[in-house]
Parts: C-alpha cells; sequence; structure tokens
C-alpha cells in the first residue's frame, strides 16, 4: 500500500509526495530486467539453444550414417556419433544431418552434409558436404558447389546442428 502526503510548496500550491510503509522492499530496475534475462536463458536451454522446433528434428537412418562413414577421411577409423536432421523448407526435397565426427584427437566436431534423402529405402541419395568440418574430413563434394548451392545459411542446416542438443 502506498500512502500519499500532500505537502505546500513555496507559493501556495500542493504537491504530493508518495512514500512506502517501512518494511516493504522496492524493486528496482535491475532486479527486473535481471529477473526477465534469467527466465529467457532458461527457455533458450529448454528448447534446445537455438530456438530451433524440437518437432522439425528427424533420426537419421542406418543406411545414411554409414554412407556418411564410408565417406569420412579422418585419420584413423573415423565414425560419427550423435546424428540429427532437418528437413529444408528452402528446398522440396533436401535434408540437413548434422553428426558429431569422432577419430583421433577431432575434439567436439561437428560435420554438416545434405541428402535428398533420408535413407529409408535403404538409397541415401545425393550427400554434399556443408560446413567447414564437413568438407575437411569427408570426400563429399561442398554444398555450395552443386546446383542447389547449398550452404549453413540455408534454412534447416544450423537447425540440424541445434538438433543435437535436443
Amino acid at each position: 500500500m502506498h500512502l500519499v502526503a500532500a505537502v505546500p510548496m513555496n507559493g501556495g500550491s500542493i504537491a504530493t509526495q508518495e512514500s512506502k510503509p517501512s518494511g516493504v522492499p522496492t524493486v528496482s530496475t535491475a532486479v527486473v530486467v535481471l529477473v526477465v534475462a534469467v527466465v529467457a536463458v532458461t527457455f533458450w536451454f529448454v528448447r534446445g539453444g537455438s530456438g530451433v522446433d524440437p518437432a522439425r528434428c528427424v533420426g537419421v537412418t542406418a543406411p545414411l550414417v554409414q554412407a556418411i562413414e564410408a565417406g569420412l577421411t579422418v585419420g584413423g577409423r573415423g565414425s560419427l556419433g550423435d546424428t540429427a536432421a532437418v528437413r529444408s523448407d528452402y528446398f522440396s526435397q533436401v535434408y540437413f544431418i548434422a553428426a558429431e565426427i569422432r577419430g583421433q584427437r577431432m575434439g567436439d566436431t561437428v560435420g554438416i552434409w545434405a541428402s535428398n534423402s533420408l535413407g529409408a529405402d535403404g538409397n541415401p541419395g545425393l550427400i554434399h558436404a556443408v560446413n567447414g568440418a564437413a568438407k575437411e574430413f569427408s570426400q563429399f563434394p561442398a554444398g555450395s558447389d552443386s546446383a542447389a548451392n547449398l550452404t549453413l545459411s540455408d534454412d534447416g542446416a544450423r537447425e540440424s546442428e541445434a538438433c543435437l542438443g535436443l
């Protein structure tokens, strides 16, 4: 509850002053901003870090994983860890596939490829390397050199990597 007091001013006009009862804390703008930021960051992490709609994230079939693994040029025996795919809204039949690349001294490396098939029928389709890691550590042609000019700025490319965090 706020208390309002009328205080005479010089010249006879009356101004009001508001005061809070003692013991009632005041909320500063900085505290409000901090609370809003914490809520926003929490929501961001719950949604997978990038705001990607989890419904867009789809699994990658074994034939497609095997085809990408067969094209890896990682020192030693390279393999893929976690994988996720997103169908692009920019193209009628393009899926972007993100996968952790595992190999000697690879660390946390994620490759992003594109394919015209998820390989559900056993055929992994045409595969293109999209990001730097996929181009460096696999033998697939660069997506940017394809007729479709597949790049990380295309819908679904970065989203596929975000799906790895869900």
